[in-house]
């Protein structure tokens, strides 16, 4: 017999669904009706039944993976609110009764979080030498970045560490930011191969539109070697415009 893995599963509401939905076995609810003080670990998946205040918010940025926010239709999600920025900054999504209901019940062993996977976490990110404008840290959460880059596609910011990628191997890329409608943005991710008193060797190079990246993307290492990945993030900006990453 096989052990299921386990989906940890976090709601907020005033009505525990576990009590009246079916859940999948692979499913480690923990419910809320009251924020309270949570473990501080990581949640493959949060569903929320109502709004939520500004000490949610910062828990939630941080142990939660973008794509795994579920928000009922009873939430409002007023522009500018602590609920509407988490499901910009998360890639929220919107689930009626009866998709709430399949989700729950069919879906969560497709969000187990133990397949290979790496956060890109912000103290690693560094800010292109290039970037004239105003730089704000927000601790562990992001940087805020302000500033004129012209009509071209500029590097803003980079990650200082890569990971590795086998041969053949593929691994999925989610961005969260926010930004103004004025600026668009790209994802840049290069395949770098290393070698011994040399610059590293450029293999492979995959640029996503901001379109796609509204959107999980991936990338595939078929070069036949192992390889690092290292990524950047460029933008364009007419005039001066805010731009948040986290």
């Amino acid at each position: 017999m096989t052990a299921l893995k386990t989906v940890r599963v976090l709601q907020l509401g005033a009505e525990d669904f576990s009590r009246s939905v079916q859940i999948s076995d692979c499913a480690e609810w923990y419910y809320e009706p009251v924020f309270s003080t949570l473990p501080e670990k990581d949640f493959d998946v949060a569903v929320l039944d109502r709004e939520i205040n500004k000490e949610e918010f910062e828990f939630l940025i941080r142990f939660l993976r973008a794509y795994c926010l579920f928000i009922t239709e009873k939430v409002s999600l007023k522009k500018g609110n602590v609920t509407w920025q988490l499901h910009i900054r998360k890639m929220g999504r919107r689930v009626s009764e009866g998709k709430l209901k399949n989700l729950l019940k069919e879906d969560l062993p497709d969000y187990f979080s133990g397949s290979y996977g790496e956060r890109y976490m912000p103290q690693h990110m560094s800010v292109a030498q290039g970037f004239k404008g105003a730089i704000s840290w927000r601790g562990y959460e992001g940087v805020d970045l302000k500033g004129d880059y012209g009509n071209e596609m500029t590097q803003i910011v980079f990650w200082r560490n890569t990971i590795p990628v086998e041969e053949d191997q593929s691994i999925e890329f989610w961005l969260e930011y926010e930004k103004e409608d004025s600026v668009e943005i790209s994802l840049e991710i290069s395949v770098l191969r290393f070698m011994y008193s040399s610059a590293p060797e450029t293999q492979k190079v995959w640029t996503f539109s901001e379109n796609e990246l509204k959107d999980i993307v991936y990338i595939e290492n078929k070069n036949g070697r192992r390889g690092h990945i290292f990524v950047s993030l460029k933008a364009c900006f007419v005039t001066d415009y805010m731009v948040n990453f986290g």
